[in-house]
């Protein structure tokens, strides 16, 4: 039976999904303002709720609790920037279910990477599990040929793979808060984008979806995740994260209409096999051990 504070973690943990699978049916939202001008004021509005809760947290030391990532620090924000850019191009150019799907195959990239950067074994269940995925990605793809949209589909492999990026650079120096440094990235996107929009005006009704998308999808999220983290096993946590495969395109059809095509469908199916397979079976092996393991 779970105690109260694990069933408290992973509640957290739920309720951060819950914000994060809410990014797609929020850009369908959004009326008349154009990619720049929403990551701009989607990036403020989460520098601002990271800012109020690491100067809780930190008060003056925020300076030094930034310079204590280090070059992991660098590396996270380099990569949250270009994953955030990546992320929300995507969403205009293609579905929201095909984003959603493609960046499930994130914790499989993060093995690769860990596996060639950091000299991770990659467990031979998630090799198989990876090429189901793989096939099922193959099946949406090749309907994009045909579509159009196979530019938002490469978008969102590029914010597959520097997200992947940014959580093997967290592995590094898995000792220090790294909330810091996403603050850090947030300023960055403010920045790239006040330079590249073409105006900062935005209608009320955007601005109320952009400080959705900033606080409560960006911002607050990670504020719950980094806590639930460390109290629950990595594979619980992993696996109670992959709700928001199902959760977006769900949200997304609800919301805004958005009826994922049948090799979308065809293709998530796999996708969504793999990962949550992988995610059950990762959480088996995590308990079996604990099992296992020696009293001291």
């Amino acid at each position: 039976m779970s105690s109260p504070h694990h069933r408290l973690a992973l509640l957290t943990l739920i309720t951060a999904t819950f914000f994060t699978s809410t990014a797609g049916v929020l850009m369908r939202w959004i009326e008349q303002a154009d990619g720049w001008t929403v990551l701009f004021w989607r990036a403020l509005f989460c520098s601002a709720t990271l800012l109020v809760w690491l100067a809780i947290r930190y008060g003056r030391g925020l300076p030094r609790a930034y310079l204590a990532t280090g070059w992991t620090g660098v590396m996270m924000t380099v990569s949250f920037v270009l994953a955030t850019i990546t992320f929300i191009f995507a969403l205009i150019e293609t579905t929201v279910a095909k984003v959603v799907l493609i960046n499930g195959m994130t914790p499989f990239v993060a093995a690769i990477l860990a596996w060639a950067t950091l000299g991770e074994r990659v467990a031979r269940s998630a090799v198989l599990f990876m090429l189901v995925a793989v096939a099922g990605i193959a099946v949406m793809v090749g309907h994009s040929l045909d579509s159009g949209r196979l530019a938002g589909d490469l978008l969102a492999f590029a914010c597959c793979l520097t997200t992947a990026a940014m959580y093997v650079a967290m592995r590094r120096r898995t000792q220090i808060d790294q909330v810091p440094a996403i603050l850090a990235a947030s300023l960055a996107v403010a920045l790239i984008a006040a330079l590249i929009a073409p105006g900062l005006a935005v209608t009320g009704h955007d601005l109320l979806v952009c400080a959705a998308l900033g606080c409560l999808q960006l911002g607050v999220q990670y504020i719950l995740v980094a806590w639930a983290a460390r109290q629950l096993p990595a594979a619980e946590t992993a696996l109670t994260a992959r709700m928001t495969i199902v959760l977006g395109p769900l949200w997304a059809w609800l919301g805004a209409g958005e009826v994922p095509s049948n090799p979308t469908l065809w293709g998530g199916a796999l996708v969504v096999a793999a990962i949550l397979g992988n995610g059950l079976w990762s959480l088996h092996l995590s308990r079996a051990a604990a099992k296992v393991a020696p009293v001291t």
